[in-house]
């Protein structure tokens, strides 16, 4: 896809997959300055780490339970209390593994359209499709077609 501003500057954006976005996802967000896209994945990165972390806090909370109900720190000694964390750590790290999949995922799939969004808002236009896998070959065969149309 090939967009224009009102002067001839002419950017080239790949339509479908984009396997940079997906292999250096923030960074790729980064250098195409999508930053409403990146304010969103750092919540959700928040909110998964305090997923993560929340296990934490919910044995430790059983623990001192057990703690103040008994008189007694029985409960650190106890075999299913350490088997129940095991479990919610592997699953809960196995959860963040998949989620982060996901998010290079999400932003490979759909960060060209959002940066198409971004140069609309910026008063570019939208001038066509060209089949090619080469930005440059694109970028000169619109000039070409705008020389000749000036003729």
């Amino acid at each position: 896809m090939e967009y224009e501003l009102d002067d001839p500057e002419y950017i080239a954006i790949k339509n479908g997959f984009s396997f940079p976005a997906f292999f250096f996802g923030v960074f790729w967000l980064l250098k195409k300055r999508l930053w409403e896209v990146i304010l969103f994945l750092i919540g959700f990165y928040i909110l998964e780490y305090i997923w993560i972390i929340s296990y934490y806090f919910w044995i430790w909370g059983y623990i001192l339970l057990g703690f103040f109900i008994t008189g007694s720190n029985h409960t650190f000694n106890d075999k299913s209390i350490h088997e129940v964390t095991i479990i919610y750590q592997k699953l809960a790290y196995a959860i963040s593994y998949v989620l982060a999949i996901l998010s290079g995922a999400f932003i490979a799939v759909e960060g060209n359209d959002f940066l198409r969004t971004k140069l609309s808002k910026k008063g570019y236009t939208f001038i066509g499709l060209y089949e090619t896998s080469k930005r440059q070959a694109i970028i000169q065969a619109i000039e070409d077609s705008s020389e000749t149309d000036l003729k």
